[in-house]
């Protein structure tokens, strides 16, 4: 439970790059139809996307999250539970608090990356899919490493572009994240 209590502390304060986001850009004004475009700032939204295809380029399956898949409203996969080494477990059995158990899984990328996702599935599920939907839909419009970091459930990656759709999510996480350390263990074996 600690290091879920952990992970909280570490999205929302600092195991990123912290940025202000006054005169940040804004997300261009809306005129309330659903769109999963991304637009251009300062336009407004075109209205429903019509769901044909407009390219002849592959057709995706939509189970795929593959890089062609559609990030918008995706759910986040399992974690490989094999990313955690046995030293990073034996680290993590040392701590007795959590800025311990941070060192340890910022020391264990793959481990790190496994209890994020684990963690973001986890809230998701019980609550917090609308809030990732609004980053996702976000990043399916952003650079390649934030859509990188959206499919595998990292948010880290989109702090620059997508900031102003993370803030809402972070809140629904640390609201969610305490009910979640039996499926990270579950998940990463943590």
């Amino acid at each position: 439970m600690r290091l879920v209590s952990a992970f909280a502390l570490c999205l929302l304060s600092g195991c990123y790059a912290a940025h202000d986001l006054e005169g940040a850009p804004t997300a261009p004004p809306r005129d309330g139809a659903v769109s999963r475009d991304a637009g251009a700032p300062g336009v407004r939204d075109a209205g429903v996307v019509d769901p044909r295809p407009r390219d002849s380029g592959v057709v995706v399956d939509p189970g795929d999250a593959g890089p062609g898949a559609p990030l918008c409203g995706s759910e986040v996969p399992r974690p490989d539970r094999s990313a955690c080494s046995d030293r990073t477990r034996e680290c993590l059995a040392r701590c007795e608090d959590s800025d311990c158990d941070i060192r340890c899984l910022e020391r264990d990328p793959a481990c790190f990356g496994c209890v994020l996702q684990s963690l973001v599935r986890c809230v998701n599920a019980r609550g917090c899919q609308g809030n990732w939907d609004g980053l996702t839909c976000c990043a399916e419009g952003a650079s390649p490493a934030c859509q990188a970091g959206a499919r595998r459930g990292d948010p880290r990656a989109c702090v620059e572009e997508c900031g102003h759709a993370l803030m809402p999510f972070e809140a629904c996480f640390v609201a969610k994240q305490r009910e979640c350390g039996g499926e990270v263990n579950d998940d990463c074996g943590v």
